[in-house]
């Protein structure tokens, strides 16, 4: 907890970046689910968290505005300067319709959407692919999801398991998050979609983790049971194959 509360000064108080400090406390959220701490220490911590949170939105007068014009939801337009950014990527989502625009015939993108291949992507896709690549953008990640998570229960080696629910957290975070904001149910905040959102960095750091995944889900209890099936079944035929050659000799 204490490296958790240094992590958060230097990056939501002196980065100003609540995003990522979100996406932090839902990496360690996950770690603790799966450690499988007391409910009373998981109520309290929650508590402190909610109390830090709600500290951290009224101390800088940017992330007010942001709540305020969450509150106003549709009343929030393009000619207030605080709803601007939300009114225009639910513009672009409403113009994509059921099936979109198709590719290079986006509006928002040539500049009326801020940030329009990095935070707002999710807008642009929206606007282009429509509804139904949405849905399929969504359906994809909710199964990179659940097969991540799902790979915590085959694991048994609790430091493994550890490293898997943080990856989950941290991807489930921020896939959360970006679709929420684009989508009008939370205040905007600048975190990515991961994969889709321009940066190379976010794309490196995303992929090596998928990559850490991976290389652990070889340790998996089927993986054993299989690797144990096949050598003794070889010991097995091992065995065997003295026997009918002794038979064969005798004969």
């Amino acid at each position: 907890m204490v490296l958790m509360a240094i992590c958060a000064v230097f990056v939501i108080v002196l980065q100003k970046d609540l995003g990522t400090g979100i996406a932090l406390f839902a990496i360690a959220t996950s770690m603790l689910v799966v450690s499988g701490v007391d409910k009373k220490i998981g109520a309290v911590l929650l508590a402190l968290l909610l109390v830090g949170g709600l500290l951290m939105i009224i101390t800088a007068p940017h992330r007010i505005d942001r709540v305020t014009t969450f509150l106003k939801g549709d009343e929030a337009s393009v000619d207030d300067a605080s709803g601007y950014h939300i009114a225009q990527a639910k513009i672009a989502i409403g113009s994509g319709g059921f099936e979109g625009v198709g590719i290079g015939n986006s509006v928002q993108a040539a500049g009326y959407l801020p940030e329009a291949i990095n935070d707002s992507v999710f807008a642009i896709l929206g606007e282009t692919f429509g509804f139904v690549g949405l849905v399929f953008i969504l359906a994809i990640f909710y199964l990179l999801l659940m097969r991540i998570l799902h790979l915590v229960d085959l694991l048994e080696k609790p430091e493994h398991q550890l490293i898997v629910a943080g990856v989950f957290g941290w991807i489930a975070s921020h896939v959360i998050i970006n679709v929420a904001a684009m989508t009008g149910l939370m205040p905007l905040t600048g975190i990515t979609l991961p994969f889709l959102s321009f940066g190379g960095t976010s794309m490196l750091f995303i992929a090596a983790a998928l990559g850490v995944v991976f290389q652990i889900s070889r340790y998996t209890v089927h993986g054993i049971k299989r690797e144990e099936k096949y050598e003794n079944t070889r010991g097995r035929r091992g065995v065997g194959r003295p026997r009918y050659a002794s038979r064969r000799s005798t004969r």
